[in-house]
């Protein structure tokens, strides 16, 4: 073998190390910065059984809504999306496939940005409502990024944040995790 290749092969290898190595270093750290939030910090995430404020949304069909009115009669489920994403796109699909396995026991709500456009709502799905975010609600939920999963009992205190659909069902009841599609 050449000594150019095995030269350019070596000089590949410590570039990936130090590149891998370098992100890893980041994220790492941005881990750690979320886990030591500072609880009364406005700009932390919202912790366990922290109560919601009672925010109203407009509808997809101009229809004014609140959380209250959502989660009145069974613990509610929030996708917060940006439809534009493609990732967002993905776990909007599967939120839908979930709302049609354990819809009739949570009210599964998706929340896109108003400038969104409705194609990439599946036709497909158990959702007790599609509503428009603004700003005050995406401050006081205090969302960091798309796509954000929020679990509220009916008294909209905070159950839980999962990381995507396919966790839900750790926070079921007992009875409902066996319905679910993942």
């Amino acid at each position: 073998m050449d000594i150019s290749i095995l030269v350019i092969l070596f000089i590949s290898t410590c570039a990936i190390f130090y590149y891998t190595s370098v992100v890893r270093n980041k994220f790492n750290t941005h881990i750690n910065n979320m886990i030591h939030l500072n609880v009364n910090d406005p700009t932390a995430s919202l912790t366990h059984d922290h109560i919601v404020p009672n925010l109203t949304l407009k509808t997809i069909h101009n229809k004014t809504v609140s959380l209250a009115e959502l989660a009145s009669e069974k613990p509610l489920f929030l996708l917060i999306a940006n439809t534009q994403c493609g990732v967002c796109s993905l776990d909007i699909q599967d939120f839908a496939t979930e709302s049609l396995a354990v819809g009739h026991f949570y009210n599964f709500v998706l929340v896109i940005d108003p400038n969104s456009t409705n194609d990439m709502i599946p036709e497909n799905h158990n959702f007790g409502e599609i509503l428009y975010s603004n700003e005050q609600f995406l401050k006081d939920l205090r969302v960091k990024l798309f796509p954000s999963f929020y679990l509220l009992n009916m008294d909209l205190s905070l159950v839980a944040t999962p990381p995507m659909t396919n966790k839900f069902n750790q926070y079921y009841m007992e009875e409902h995790r066996q319905m679910s599609a993942f």
